[in-house]
């Protein structure tokens, strides 16, 4: 039996719609909770039913085995039973009478999967594998949780009034499309994160200038990336500063020893993190800013090695040659990154005036 491709995403109207869900056990209730929040009108067949089932007013419970007349008037259907034999008999019912079925963990025996679902108020994102990485599904479902906060909850109930104001308004649609444009930029969103109110403020400010005619302000960064950018560059100036005390000349040797070890394992994991952010914006293979790691890792480790012959010997000075400048070289290339980045984004926004 050929796998079948789940190749159509859809989003269901289920408001008021029969679902049935064979099953009593705790898979049932998280399916029968998720339909019945979509509006569903839910009815559970199983000979034995969890009590938070049969006590919830949503669900119509049937405490009896499957019969395929529980299907009458059923727009979908969810297997989420134990038994392999149960399960074959629904999904076998449910195409006799034309109804859609998913019966859970079986892809095989499925119409339809259900994706894993990041939902911030209106705003549903959905991730599938097609049944073939669940695991995976998850994981992305948890990144897009820390990715998309709940000011997007806001910002949607915000806009859905807002919206709709616009529509009733007799404007070009020229006017109409920088309208929302403009709304959807990300100091709107940041407003959002302070409340609804700040939202509203932030939304009617942008439809006035623009309906005015005054040219719109830049948008701004959201503030957890301006937040971020200032500690990264403090962290940076930070530890050029320490590196330029620490490689002074006229400190002492057991300065020059805890500046040694200081640099071995704080500068890496700051070129270590310079690569990672080169190679996420693109500006940098991820490859060669390993392969760089390991270069100056290695030079420090040389360095510091050699210098346990002792002063006055030649792996001692060669050490010393190796180690010392070590800290200013990496400091000056976490600095010369972030130069060609902000260099890089001053040239798109001036191209992006022309």
């Amino acid at each position: 039996m050929n796998e079948p491709r789940f190749a159509y995403p859809i989003a269901l109207n289920l408001v008021g719609r029969r679902v049935l869900v064979v099953g009593g056990g705790n898979v049932a209730l998280r399916k029968a909770r998720t339909l019945a929040g979509a509006g569903a009108a839910v009815r559970v067949v199983s000979p034995e039913i969890l009590p938070e089932l049969r006590a919830d007013p949503r669900f119509e419970c049937i405490a009896e085995p499957y019969d395929a007349r529980h299907l009458a008037g059923a727009a979908l259907v969810i297997a989420a039973t134990d038994d392999e034999a149960v399960n074959a008999r629904v999904a076998a019912g449910a195409r006799a009478a034309g109804v859609l079925v998913n019966v859970v963990d079986r892809p095989a025996l499925c119409d339809f999967i259900v994706p894993s679902v990041v939902e911030r108020g209106a705003l549903v994102i959905a991730i599938s594998t097609g049944g073939a990485a669940p695991g995976l599904a998850r994981r992305l479902r948890e990144e897009l949780e820390e990715e998309f906060g709940p000011e997007y909850a806001t910002y949607l109930d915000v806009m859905a009034n807002v919206r709709a104001g616009i529509q009733a308004r007799d404007l070009p649609p020229d006017v109409r499309r920088r309208l929302f444009e403009r709304l959807s930029e990300d100091d709107i969103l940041d407003a959002a994160a302070r409340g609804p109110e700040a939202c509203r403020r932030a939304m009617d400010a942008a439809i006035a200038a623009i309906l005015s005619g005054d040219p719109p302000p830049p948008p701004a960064a959201p503030v957890r990336r301006v937040l971020g950018r200032a500690i990264f560059g403090l962290g940076v100036a930070a530890l050029v500063l320490a590196n330029v005390w620490l490689t002074r000349p006229w400190h002492t040797a057991a300065e020059w020893q805890v500046g040694r070890w200081i640099a071995l394992v704080v500068d890496p994991l700051a070129f270590i993190a310079a690569g990672w952010i080169a190679g996420r914006h693109g500006r940098l293979a991820p490859s060669i800013a390993a392969l760089a790691v390991f270069a100056v890792m290695c030079l420090g480790a040389a360095g510091w090695a050699a210098c346990l012959y002792g002063p006055a010997s030649l792996p001692y000075n060669l050490g010393r040659a190796i180690s010392w400048p070590m800290p200013m070289v990496v400091s000056g290339v976490v600095l010369l990154y972030l130069i060609g980045l902000a260099v890089g984004r001053w040239r798109a926004r001036e191209a992006a005036r022309d």
